[in-house]
């Protein structure tokens, strides 16, 4: 017979599940469904061939609860060999930022067997299965407690084994809810010829169901002719058990322990702890017993018969506030995978712990997202320096082009690079040799070209000197279309020449003979004809009160005028960079700005503009729009001129492919239309450990439920971000390390945050 008929079990694999901080109850459903759908129809366990019948035996899940000596808790599921790699991968879905692991992967053996001679306790309902536990309450917190419980040397093993069943017991329920209603108390108990022929009707669905339950017999109840008032008194739960799958369950409690009395307390704390769940029905401790033979077949005499949503409330797994609480090792929130698409690249901007490997993460090399704007809010002493000192650096060796504008303090960034990099290009204000003047040399002027197209070549350069001197309004009120209209005449006139400033421009509205000089010039070039607009524009500024009209234009002027370092630039001849030559050929430059300088709040921004006024240009003049340039400026709140010159470029990261990377200690500090502009691209953000609460909630509307402020206080890290990465117009989320700061050969820091 043997050889005709035999029963096939696998082994048990043992999955340890490291949990994630931000377990939702959905999530437990969503595991409950993955268990279900292990339910194989008794027709495909059956195969017949020629050595004879094979049955495949249906094995339960098993969710187990692991108090070690040690008193560490670990969460368990035990799974038939067969079906462990398809639980593990479905689970995974499930929860993706848990470390699952198999304790064979790791070396390590199933911990069932140290349980051999415990002491054992089932929990069974104590009514029938018709009737439910509470849906809306977990036992875990109060199971968690028990180990407060325990010595040292004792152990315990909480198992709860899992059988998804067909729909038998469906019609059981139904039938006995008639008799309910017809005064019939059957509530009490399983009731062996009601149930018989119906677990026959669902024999397709698991023929050992059958033996299951005739072997659990009661005695019928009592008829209760207050029927009306037993239906009343029914939970929702129960009257509506039956619309969900259902599943058989066997709990158990495995204690280790030398003292008897101590077992007993054990297993009523655990009973207790069950009575959270208490509600039609309960789950009663039953009798001790020597667990001789231990393993994880289900009991014949199970008759426990839960729905899926009594089922998720027994495999609860600690949230984020029990998992502190009781100190169980967990995948923290900063422990979260990244995209895939931050797993390569080249800008590096931290690393974090994911299922136990250490991963490094970087801006997206993809054109879209790797031009995106990098917003970092920090306060202080954020690590911002560092990371912005490391960004910097893989962009050097990556060949990019790099702009650093460095005007914070002791200017720490600038002189992080200048100890790396001795031969990097450098402007500098605190020397008069080093000072660059006010020139647009990204535009190129070819004098040998067609009076049009130099022409259109100093509107450009026009264009620029409007949004200059517009930044230096102390009053914020833009030019007048009037002082436009002479400003621009007279750049055009200057600037379809080689070499020529800022200050020409000055001259040609301040002082009579240089415009008349220049006038001539450009008719005697054939570039303007004597009746060609800017000509008799320029020729009106001889008349006094066209000429008074300017008042506002030359307040504008003495914003440099009055700064000596400004006014030194503009008195320059020698210009010190092009920045096309800095994106063309990935150069990088550092513009250091000493704060001890600039006593005036306008400088600085003045300076900001005018430079960023000619990267605008040089993204537009470049050859090569495929490689990258990273621009790194500090504190931008402090620049609001600046920000309002390049919003526009920041808006179209992919067409001009350079990289922003600006820090601000709040949000909140940019105008209004600057945010807009930035969100409406969807920037990535950065959010360095030490923001303050209204830093972090000024982003919560990105955010959403993902991470809440005492996340970011919880982070394992001195010097750590929670980031915002725009992946095809979504945010992703996690959270992670900073890069470490940069040392030299001698281990030395070049900079300190």
């Amino acid at each position: 017979m043997g050889k005709l008929f035999r029963i096939e079990e696998y082994p048990y694999r043992v999955l340890e599940v490291q949990v994630d901080t931000r377990m939702r109850d959905k999530n437990y459903i969503d595991i409950v469904n993955i268990i279900h759908s292990l339910l194989k129809d008794v027709r495909k366990r059956i195969v017949c061939n020629k050595d004879g019948i094979i049955y495949t035996k249906c094995q339960p899940i098993s969710f187990e609860i692991l108090y070690n000596s040690n008193k560490e808790i670990t969460f368990n599921f035990a799974i038939n060999e067969l079906d462990s790699l398809y639980f593990k991968n479905r689970l995974q879905t499930i929860l993706p930022n848990s470390t699952l692991k198999f304790l064979d992967e790791m070396g390590r053996n199933d911990y069932i067997d140290e349980f051999k001679d415990s002491i054992v306790y089932k929990y069974n309902y104590d009514k029938h299965y018709m009737l439910s536990l509470n849906t809306k309450v977990s036992p875990i917190q109060s199971l968690l407690a028990i180990k407060k419980d325990l010595d040292d040397k004792e152990k315990l093993l909480l198992q709860t084994l899992i059988l998804p069943i067909g729909n038998g017991w469906k019609t059981s329920c139904d039938d006995n809810w008639k008799k309910v209603r017809k005064g019939h108390d059957v509530t009490n108990g399983v009731n062996i010829f009601d149930d018989f022929f119906h677990w026959i009707d669902g024999f397709l669905d698991g023929c050992m169901d059958v033996i299951d339950d005739i072997l659990e017999i009661k005695p019928k109840s009592d008829i209760d002719k207050s029927s009306k008032k037993i239906i009343r008194e029914f939970e929702s739960d129960s009257k509506t058990k039956t619309n969900y799958n259902g599943f058989k369950v066997d709990v158990n409690s495995y204690i280790k322990t030398d003292n008897n009395q101590q077992s007993y307390n054990i297993g009523k704390s655990i009973e207790t702890c069950f009575r959270d769940m208490a509600s039609d029905n309960a789950l009663i401790m039953g009798k001790k017993k020597i667990a001789k033979e231990i393993n994880r077949n289900m009991s014949f005499r199970c008759r426990n018969i839960v729905s899926e949503l009594e089922l998720a409330n027994l495999i609860k797994l600690p949230d984020n506030i029990l998992q502190r609480r009781f100190n169980i090792k967990s995948i923290r929130i900063n422990q979260i995978d990244i995209p895939k698409e931050c797993r390569n690249g080249f800008v590096k901007l931290g690393e974090l712990e994911f299922h136990g490997d250490n991963i490094d993460w970087f801006l997206p090399v993809d054109r879209d997202t790797g031009s995106l704007a990098v917003i970092m809010i920090t306060k202080q002493g954020g690590g911002k320096t560092t990371l912005q000192l490391n960004i910097a650096n893989d962009a050097i060796k990556n060949k990019e082009g790099l702009v650093a504008i460095d005007y914070v303090r002791d200017n720490q960034l600038a002189k992080g690079l200048m100890k790396m990099y001795p031969d990097i290009k450098i402007i500098r204000f605190d020397n008069v040799n080093d000072l660059d003047n006010f020139s647009f040399p990204e535009v190129e002027i070819n004098e040998f070209d067609d009076p049009f197209k130099r022409k259109v070549q100093a509107n450009i350069i026009a264009t620029e000197v409007r949004y200059l001197l517009d930044s230096m309004a102390t009053d914020s009120e833009p030019l007048t279309r009037i002082m436009n209209k002479y400003l621009s005449s007279a750049c055009k006139v200057v600037f379809v020449y080689r070499n020529k400033t800022l200050l020409d421009v000055l001259n040609v509205l301040e002082d009579k003979s240089v415009r008349n000089e220049f006038i001539s010039r450009v008719i005697d070039d054939e570039i303007f004809t004597v009746d060609s607009r800017e000509i008799k524009n320029l020729k009106e500024l001889d008349n006094n009160t066209a000429y008074s009209r300017l008042q506002g234009l030359f307040d504008r002027f003495s914003v440099i005028t009055d700064d000596t370092i400004l006014n030194e630039m503009l008195e320059s001849r020698q210009s010190k960079v092009n920045f096309v030559d800095i994106m063309d050929n990935s150069k990088p430059i550092v513009i250091i700005m000493p704060q001890n300088i600039f006593t005036n709040k306008y400088s600085k921004d003045v300076l900001c503009t005018y430079y960023m006024s000619r990267v605008r240009l040089a993204m537009s003049k470049r050859k090569d729009f495929n490689k990258i340039c990273r621009v790194i400026i500090d504190e931008v709140h402090q620049i609001p001129k600046t920000m309002n010159l390049i919003k526009d470029t920041i808006a179209e990261p992919r067409k001009f492919a350079v990289n922003y990377i600006l820090s601000m200690h709040s949000f909140g500090q940019l105008d209004k239309d600057i945010k807009d502009s930035l969100t409406s691209i969807g920037c990535h953000f950065m959010l360095l450990k030490g923001v303050d609460e209204k830093g972090f909630s000024e982003l919560k509307p990105y955010i959403g439920d993902e991470f809440e402020y005492e996340d970011m206080k919880e982070m394992d890290w001195d010097y750590g971000s929670l980031n915002l990465i725009n992946i095809k117009n979504e945010y992703r989320m996690f959270m992670s390390k900073l890069p470490d700061p940069l040392k030299d050969s001698r281990g030395k820091l070049f900079i300190g945050d």
